[in-house]
């Protein structure tokens, strides 16, 4: 007689199979606390209801015989906010690499053809964030928002995806973001549309006339970007500082507009540490920065007050004396509208603080 369950002192032992226990930690951590589903996908229960939902209707994931859409979700979603390898979390999942692999990258690709719906197009109107300050308005009344850089570890020929190689070996994908920490456009893709070198190139950007974005000293000040004066000193931080330029003063303002950049790119990397990790080949890994910046959006709209989101815009930055860049003199350009805005900016102050 063949011997199913497994009896001790009158008790029978029927162990799980291991398929329970794998659901059992998906469901676990769904039907847990927000913070074990924020710790462990990278979003509360209620965003990644929300995302499976979405995907769903769309038909952009399917049940499959072995995996339900939740869980080829989850192992994504802990995939990209752990920065593990796949054999990594076979434990966890309880699946083959070849298996957890194969789900990885048809979550990916179903959010990447999904993100075209969760990137905004850049408003025309004057944003909230500079018409109610009187220290931006309205000198930077024509700003957009910015525009900078995801830094990728990965080696890239460029003459075959057409990327921007920077000096360090690193890739880099250009985002358009605007004050209100979100991503309105990534050029990540291995068509020729990411510009090369340092400088953006404006033939990519539809930018309205007379309407600009800011970037940092990384890049030139040209039509349609607007850049701080390389060698004017000025301090990242709210202290009191006497200026004795315009340049000084234009930086200084020009950095406190750009800390909504440094506060995106802190909550993308610490939400998504998958962008630092050098395991993923260059093509894979400009789709992955396209899909973590659609992901933050999501998040953003879903529930702008998640313990990411407030851990950084309560972040105020530490006061640090910024030297200007390294371009020779030469190569610095005072277009317009820099020298305009650093000029209104000087006549106003100068006003307040005449004596």
């Amino acid at each position: 007689m063949d011997i199913v369950d497994d009896e001790r002192d009158g008790v029978v032992i029927n162990p799980e199979p291991p398929r329970i226990i794998i659901e059992n930690f998906t469901q676990q951590v769904l039907e847990g606390p927000d913070e074990g589903c924020l710790n462990n996908f990278r979003m509360d229960k209620q965003v990644f209801a929300a995302l499976e939902t979405m995907l769903r209707r769309k038909a952009l994931l399917h049940n499959t015989w072995d995996v339900k859409i939740v869980e080829q979700l989850a192992i994504f979603l802990y995939l990209i906010g752990h920065s593990v390898p796949f054999e990594d979390v076979q434990d966890l999942f309880l699946y083959s690499k070849t298996l957890i692999s194969r789900h990885f990258n048809g979550v990916l690709d179903a959010i990447f053809k999904l993100s075209p719906d969760l990137f905004d197009s850049p408003a025309s109107d004057v944003p909230l964030e500079i018409s109610k300050d009187p220290k931006f308005y309205p000198f930077f009344k024509d700003c957009l928002g910015f525009v900078d850089a995801v830094q990728l570890k990965q080696f890239v020929d460029t003459n075959d995806l057409g990327v921007i190689h920077a000096q360090n070996g690193r890739t880099k994908a250009l985002a358009i973001c605007s004050f209100d920490l979100r991503f309105k456009k990534v050029f990540a893709a291995s068509d020729g549309s990411l510009p090369r070198g340092l400088y953006p190139a404006t033939s990519k950007l539809e930018i309205p006339e007379g309407k600009y974005y800011l970037v940092d000293d990384a890049y030139q000040d040209i039509p349609g970007f607007v850049a701080p004066y390389v060698r004017a000193v000025y301090f990242s931080g709210d202290i009191c500082f006497d200026f004795g330029t315009q340049e000084q003063l234009f930086n200084q303002r020009h950095w406190d507009m750009r800390k909504a950049n440094k506060i995106i790119f802190s909550i993308l990397k610490e939400r998504f540490p998958i962008l630092m990790s050098t395991l993923y080949p260059a093509i894979k890994k400009l789709k992955l920065v396209v899909v973590c910046c659609a992901l933050h959006n999501f998040i953003q709209k879903m529930n702008p007050d998640d313990a990411i989101f407030r851990k950084h815009q309560n972040v105020i930055e530490a006061d640090l004396i910024h030297e200007g860049g390294d371009l020779p003199l030469n190569e610095e350009f005072d277009s317009e509208p820099r020298s305009s805005i650093a000029r209104d900016l000087w006549e106003d102050y100068a006003a307040k603080h005449a004596t």
